[in-house]
């Protein structure tokens, strides 16, 4: 026989309060199980014994801005080398700052990623190749024996960065030369908002 209109809405109404009351979990699932799809989250909620559709599922990750597996498993995977190796990070960028009279000013700096300690290396009008190498070359004069400690510098593909500023951080093979990261992932961290940190995470030497 065919369904009353009022057990249909009764169905549907349970339904929707059953998706609900499983949002965080599903939540859960997907950031704990990067490579899990709808359809084995689906599966892992129907062990547990909840009902939910993989389209509710798609739905409520969305709300929760959690891509599609293959998206979150990569985002996961960079995030863990973050977490995994933030002892040994450095990351490189240049920052555009107005000055008085509308001048146009760029700011130099490193960071080191596990304490937040921004090292700001120089500002110009005109920022060049050769200015930003030697900076680098100030930064492992400044770091000393401390240049040993990292591994890995993140910069982006800035036509600044070029083959002589690789050349400062891989150098001759001796301990302390940097591994380069060339093209990181899209906004692994928002480097040239260092800024918005809290005082509280952040050292500046000037």
């Amino acid at each position: 026989s065919t369904p009353k209109p009022e057990a249909l809405a009764s169905f549907k109404h349970h339904s929707r309060r059953v998706a609900r009351h499983q949002r965080p979990r599903t939540a859960h699932l997907a950031r704990e199980n990067p490579t899990w799809g709808y359809v084995r989250i689906q599966g892992e909620l129907r062990r547990l014994g909840h009902r939910v559709a993989a389209a509710t599922i798609r739905r409520v990750l969305r709300r929760f801005g959690l891509p599609p597996a293959p998206r979150r498993a990569s985002q996961q995977t960079w995030r863990s080398f973050l977490h995994s190796q933030a002892h040994t990070l450095l990351a490189c960028d240049l920052m555009h700052v107005e000055a008085v009279f509308l001048r146009h000013l760029y700011v130099f700096f490193v960071m080191e990623i596990a304490t937040r300690r921004v090292h700001v290396l120089g500002v110009t009008a005109h920022p060049s190749g050769a200015w930003v190498t030697q900076l680098a070359r100030n930064l492992l004069m400044h770091l000393g024996d401390r240049a040993g400690c990292f591994r890995f510098l993140i910069r982006d593909r800035d036509s600044k960065f070029t083959a002589a500023f690789d050349a400062v951080f891989a150098g001759e093979p001796a301990p302390g030369s940097l591994l380069l990261i060339i093209g990181v992932p899209r906004r692994p961290f928002p480097c040239a908002e260092i800024l918005d940190s809290p005082p509280e995470r952040m050292k500046i030497d000037l």
